[in-house]
């Protein structure tokens, strides 16, 4: 769903003239996991979220304001060294 929003996002900034664009706030989206090979539909998912973020990075027009980040086998014991603020719950 979330890839859903980010191609949303970036079709609303497309259509933007530059003018407009200089007033949009940058945003990256992260999203990981992990699949197992016998997990097509996964693996074919995780090939679709690849595909949607070598566009974005692809596109000069909206390369500085949107991006989109895979993390490969992410799970929680390597989430604390994404997200910093989790140490504060300790």
């Amino acid at each position: 769903m979330i890839v859903m929003f980010v191609i949303k996002k970036y079709l609303s900034i497309k259509a933007m003239t530059p003018d407009q664009r200089k007033d949009v706030v940058p945003r990256v989206f992260f999203l990981g996991g992990t699949s197992r090979p016998g997990q097509k539909l996964f693996l074919q998912l995780i090939k679709f979220i690849m595909s949607v973020a070598k566009f974005l990075d692809d596109d000069n027009d909206t390369k500085n304001l949107l991006k989109l980040v895979f993390l490969v086998n992410f799970n929680n014991t390597k989430e604390y060294l994404y997200i910093p603020s989790l140490d504060v719950n300790e």
